[in-house]
């Protein structure tokens, strides 16, 4: 189910793009989203770098990511993504206890890039 639909101009071209937030088993689960934009002469969703091996780095042995409650959000001119750090084998889903892992987006000709990857305690 669609979680939530922002209208923004990332790139500032004066062409819209849509953020869309969905997840396939409602609120609590995973969520997948897109960012829908123009590329060529129609719409698809934009290609999102992958970005788990730069997060992984920022974990210790002990540390896992779980997808289940990451969340993204819209600052500026940029998308920001958080993850939870849990514990491997103790926290439970709902109590990451170890931060989390933060990573900024930023548009580009029609194509998102990484700008930031960090950690929060």
């Amino acid at each position: 189910s669609v979680l939530s639909v922002t209208r923004l101009d990332l790139d500032d071209n004066d062409r819209d793009e849509l953020l869309v937030v969905e997840s396939l088993h409602g609120p609590g689960s995973p969520i997948e989203w897109c960012l829908l934009g123009w590329q060529g002469d129609g719409l698809a969703c934009w290609t999102v770098p992958d970005t788990r091996p730069a997060a992984l780095e920022l974990l210790a042995a002990d540390e896992t990511l779980s997808g289940r409650s990451s969340s993204i959000a819209v600052e500026g001119r940029r998308l920001k993504i958080t993850q939870p750090v849990y514990r491997r084998d103790l926290d439970r889903d709902c109590c990451p206890s170890r931060g989390r892992v933060l990573i900024t987006l930023v548009a580009r000709s029609g194509r998102l890039e990484v700008e930031r990857v960090w950690r929060e305690r």
